[in-house]
């Protein structure tokens, strides 16, 4: 107990405040543009912290991610592109809400409900993480594989009632995911030769390419433009709303 009071003692100075406060404001940027995210900013802007204290460094670094998983949900909810795997979800309500003009309404609520389950995670992550780290390194392959059942039923859940589309969806994420070198055994995996493909394909930018890709062709498709929907049409337009 006396650890997590020094810690917050510490947190508590201006100095720090004022780091946290840039970093945060600097990842959420970073987290609202499709293609960059907190943890590109996090490596961006490690190599600042080499002269910083090193508990007001790791505190820049938390508060540069929190932003950065923060803001991904800008891009979700008004291009309908998620900057992050946790915004995918955020994709099918929060644009379908800028679609219909209440973009507003959507920013707002997502940025109450990430304030409202990151100040808790954290508070609860400083008294509890040493008891979560003891259990966390007896994790074994059948939590692992009760981990991956719970993603796939979660997929299928967002699909809307369509099960067929959940299960398809669930299988094409699964065989991204096998494309690289196998953690266990170093197998090269669908590799085909190709030095590119080692490495695999980030979640990120699949699902970036897939959403950017539907809603770039559904905006071309369109025969008349001036009568689109588009979210960036709305806020040019109805600029006034947001401030």
């Amino acid at each position: 107990m006396d650890i997590i009071i020094e810690v917050l003692g510490y947190l508590l100075r201006p100095s720090c405040l004022l780091l946290m406060l840039g970093g945060s404001a600097l990842g959420t940027v970073f987290g609202a543009i499709p293609g960059l995210s907190g943890s590109m900013c996090i490596m961006l802007m490690l190599p600042i912290t080499y002269s910083m204290e090193a508990r007001m460094a790791i505190a820049f670094l938390m508060a540069v991610y929190i932003g950065g998983i923060s803001g991904s949900c800008i891009g979700s909810i008004l291009l309908g592109i998620p900057g992050a795997n946790s915004s995918l979800a955020t994709v099918y309500d929060g644009y379908a809400m800028t679609k219909k003009g209440e973009c507003v309404r959507a920013m707002s609520a997502a940025i109450v409900a990430n304030f409202l389950g990151t100040v808790p995670s954290v508070l609860v992550a400083a008294v509890a993480s040493r008891a979560l780290a003891k259990i966390a390194v007896k994790i074994g392959p059948w939590e692992y594989f009760s981990l991956g059942v719970c993603a796939i039923v979660l997929v299928i859940s967002l699909s809307k009632g369509d099960l067929l589309k959940g299960f398809i969806s669930a299988a094409l994420g699964i065989a991204c995911t096998c494309i690289g070198i196998a953690p266990v055994d170093g197998v090269h995996r669908f590799v085909y030769g190709n030095v590119y493909l080692m490495g695999g394909l980030s979640l990120t930018y699949v699902f970036m390419g897939i959403f950017a890709t539907r809603n770039i062709l559904l905006e071309y498709a369109r025969k008349d433009p001036k009568k689109t929907s588009s979210p960036l049409r709305y806020l040019v337009s109805n600029g006034r709303r947001l401030t």
